[in-house]
């Protein structure tokens, strides 16, 4: 879950020793080497070398004052060397020496050469040389028994060994302390905190440290003060990774916490200690605890009733990645700067699983830097072990599972590419390949997703009370499936196709474990995730009948549906072109009362002052000028940002104006008034043509004699789920010439129910509200016995939509307690 504990990396460009050692004056006859008080060193890879090659830092510190006094800021001055791990120790040591030397022992003079001091300068060159000679000879490393290790031993074996470093003999010995804990990149809480929430300290970077949270080995505290004006003061009792600012006490101020790597006899190692940087505390947003306490605090009450039996709790939550924050303008224009930041995000999201507290936590739109330095630190010291698994993209966000240890064991987990799972199944299911090949966009827009499945296989750590005596399993299923509101026959193929390669991955699994006759029916099936569907969309029919049929109506998203958008100079060619009336397509005159809709928005919110930057540039015609003022900034100007732009689409789609007429942005009363009727009739006609198109599919389905539908658009026959029932006695997909909306039959054998019911919403933005977010269980090894309660609607609705300052996503979080059926 967090950076394993290792040795740091990329010290040097080769593999060698690293002897970090004090540079001059320290070792000169004014400064004694009593005042040195111990030599460290590092041992570990460099360049990931994989041949043995040991790094080998050595410090000499010269500061001998108490540690407890060390400013976090000070700097004692070192010397890095780099040796090889397979080089004679003396050679090490005469490196070392040299190095340590005082400046004017070791810096070659330069002397004027005549005939006259020749002489006087070769002898002053032979005493140089024997001093320095002395010095290497004087320099030995002491074995624990006191005893001089051997000179020609190889660096890896000898600094190992060592206890201590002697200067001269007349000298006091040097400890060397190998391998000692150390924090070498900083120490990372967020910039922001909220009062009442817990903030934890995590080290980056750190070396030789087995657990961070090991107070002999890191030594915490925790500062506080005003402001910068102020000095920072220690707090009493402050002296762990953990701190939850105190109503009283930190609202307001600003915090801090230092960590000071300790040796084994508990003294701080100098020059090794890191802060964090200043953290400004502020009060919990208004209206917080009444959101969310209640329910959570009786939602965790009642689980203690049935946790002996065996149940566990699961739970799942789309956190809103930080990756998309750009968008959030246009997103969610109702969200306050200050409540965006992930520093402040973050408390209110690691405190909603705290107060859920499930035993299988299934997360979506987690970025992956936040999962390391957040919220995986948070878990696993709650007793979580978790993973994270990107998406097929540059986003760096993806899924994550966190398990309590204390009831599974994670036995394997599986990142799976949807999109690689569809290139696979067009080479080997010939009715997806035909589907795929009657319907490319349908392809294209499995290809361009960039969605993954997180798939664990999970098994029982604690011993039931319901007298079962082998640990049982649960399979696990994490996602969150394509986003686009009218891909719903894209997510119907990804539903099945990630059900498909659970299903093998895991028979595969219990073949390796020596589990055969253990099949997908006997583990307990968890599907859970974002799956952008709501109840009567056909991805959920999959999942709870087993089966969607050819006829299904969501497959006429299959001939409507065009992944990516028109850009701004095809908007203008195609639909304001000087042909005036065009031909456009049911699919296009969908797409275009969505870019209506969005050049209407762009004039209604123009700027007070009437400014319109950049002014439109002369041209033989409206189309030509509004042309050439794209083409200048193809990536910023459309009719989403430009008044111009918006207002050539309004006249010339809505309105029938000549591009040789005036193409103000100002619109009258009137033209509004013209604009919004035409809007209404182009919906109206979009609306006819869909009907057509059903009563189209209809007939297809009656001719080819497919499954008949009930009047909710599932499938009547489904009693047999197994996949073999749609294999034989007719093709899987209706080759019928002319007809659309007829799609791929699709089965799985898993028998799903919804654990979590269908709440009202679990999404609510300003432009959409509805539930897409779900905990699916197999029903013949698992059953729902309670869920969580949405939280009110006003609580919701509070600061308009969400996300906002009390609630820290988009998504409401669900969850439900699961127990296992008597079977």
């Amino acid at each position: 879950m967090s950076r394993a504990s290792q040795p740091s990396k990329g010290h040097g460009a080769s593999s060698h020793y690293h002897l970090d050692a004090i540079s001059s004056p320290s070792l000169s006859a004014g400064n004694p080497v009593a005042s040195l008080p111990a030599v460290y060193v590092r041992t570990g890879y460099l360049n990931d070398c994989a041949d043995l090659v040991i790094d080998v830092p050595v410090v000499l510190v010269d500061n001998m004052e108490d540690s407890s006094n060390l400013n976090h800021n000070s700097n004692v001055a070192v010397k890095r060397l780099a040796r090889r791990a397979d080089e004679p120790l003396k050679k090490a040591l005469e490196r070392l020496a040299k190095s340590a030397m005082p400046k004017n022992s070791k810096a070659k003079k330069k002397y004027k050469k005549d005939d006259d001091n020749d002489t006087t300068h070769s002898k002053q060159q032979q005493q140089q040389q024997q001093e320095e000679e002395s010095a290497v000879v004087n320099l030995r490393l002491l074995d624990a028994n006191g005893d001089t290790i051997d000179d020609t031993l190889p660096n890896a074996e000898a600094w190992t060994r060592a206890a201590s470093l002697v200067w001269t003999n007349n000298a006091p010995r040097l400890p060397v302390r190998c391998n000692a804990p150390s924090v070498d990149d900083s120490v990372y809480v967020p910039t922001t905190a909220i009062v009442g929430c817990p903030l934890l300290a995590v080290p980056q970077g750190t070396a030789f440290v087995a657990d961070v949270d090991d107070t002999s080995v890191l030594q915490w505290q925790w500062h506080r003060r005003r402001d910068e004006a102020e000095t920072w003061a220690p707090l009493p009792h402050a002296q762990a990774r953990e701190y939850t600012p105190d109503v009283e006490e930190d609202t307001n101020k600003q915090l801090m916490v230092t960590c000071t790597p300790l040796w084994t006899d508990g003294s701080a190692i100098l020059n090794r200690r890191v802060a964090s940087p200043a953290v400004t505390c502020v009060p919990a947003p208004q209206g917080r605890l009444e959101a969310i306490e209640a329910r959570a605090e009786a939602f965790r009450q009642q689980r203690s009733r049935d946790n002996e039996n065996g149940s566990f709790r699961i739970v799942s939550y789309n956190l809103l990645a930080a990756a998309y924050e750009h968008t959030w303008d246009d997103m969610y224009p109702y969200l306050s700067k200050e409540h965006r930041g992930i520093d402040y995000r973050q408390h209110l999201l690691l405190d909603d699983l705290r107060r859920l507290d499930g035993d299988i936590v299934a997360l979506q739109e987690v970025d992956a830097a936040v999962f390391d330095r957040a919220y995986a630190p948070h878990m696993h010291r709650r007793g979580y072990t978790g993973v994270h698994a990107a998406k097929a993209s540059d986003s760096a966000e993806g899924c994550a599972l966190f398990v309590r240890k204390s009831h599974f064991r994670v036995c394997a987990t599986e990142r799976v590419e949807l999109r690689a799972l569809a290139a696979e199944a067009r080479e080997s299911d010939e009715a997806f390949a035909s589907y795929v090949k009657a319907f490319p966009d349908a392809y294209g827009a499995l290809q361009k997703a960039t969605t993954i499945g997180l798939v664990a296989l999970l098994e029982e750590t604690r011993v039931a009370n319901d007298g079962t005596s082998t640990p049982r399993q649960v399979l696990v299923i994490n996602t969150h499936l394509f986003f686009h509101p009218r891909a719903g026959h894209a997510r119907i193929m990804q539903i099945y196709l990630l059900l498909n390669a659970a299903s093998s991955w895991f028979s595969n699994l219990a073949c390796t474990m020596g589990r055969r006759r253990v099949t997908w029916a006997d583990v307990g099936i968890v599907l859970c995730g974002d799956l952008n569907e709501e109840p009567f969309d056909g991805g959920l029919h999959l999942l709870r009948d087993g089966v969607v049929s050819a006829a299904h109506p969501e497959w006429v998203s299959s001939e409507l549906f065009r992944y990516g958008r028109f850009g701004a100079r095809e908007v203008v060619e195609r639909f304001c072109g000087a042909g005036g009336d065009f031909e456009a397509t049911l699919r296009e005159r969908i797409e275009l009362l969505r870019i209506v809709g969005q050049a209407a928005a762009t004039l209604r919110s123009r700027r007070e002052d009437g400014a319109i930057k950049p002014a439109l540039p002369p041209g033989a015609s409206a189309q030509s000028r509004v042309l050439t003022l794209v083409d200048s900034s193809p990536n910023t100007i459309s009719h989403k940002t430009h008044e111009h732009v918006a207002a050539l689409v309004l006249r010339r789609v809505l309105l029938g104006t000549s591009i040789e007429d005036d193409i103000s942005p100002t619109f009258s009363e009137q033209e509004w008034h013209d604009v919004e009727a035409a809007v209404r009739a182009m919906r109206d006609a979009v609306r006819e043509e869909k009907a057509a198109m059903a009563a189209k599919q209809a007939e297809a389905v009656e001719a080819a004699g497919l499954l008949p539908l009930s009047e909710d658009g599932a499938s009547t026959a489904c009693g047999d789920r197994s996949a073999a029932a749609f294999s034989d006695g007719g093709d899987r997909i209706a080759r019928i010439e002319g007809a659309v909306g007829v799609g791929l039959q699709v089965a799985q054998t898993a028998r799903l129910t919804c654990a979590t019911g269908y709440p009202d919403y679990t999404n609510y933005v300003g432009g959409f509200q509805g539930c897409l977010d779900y905990i699916f269980v197999g029903d013949r090894t698992l059953r729902s016995l309670r869920c969580l309660d949405a939280p009110s609607h006003a609580a919701v609705t509070a600061n308009r939509a969400l996300p906002s300052a009390c609630f820290a996503s988009d998504h409401l979080p669900v969850a439900a307690d699961v127990g296992w059926t008597e079977h």
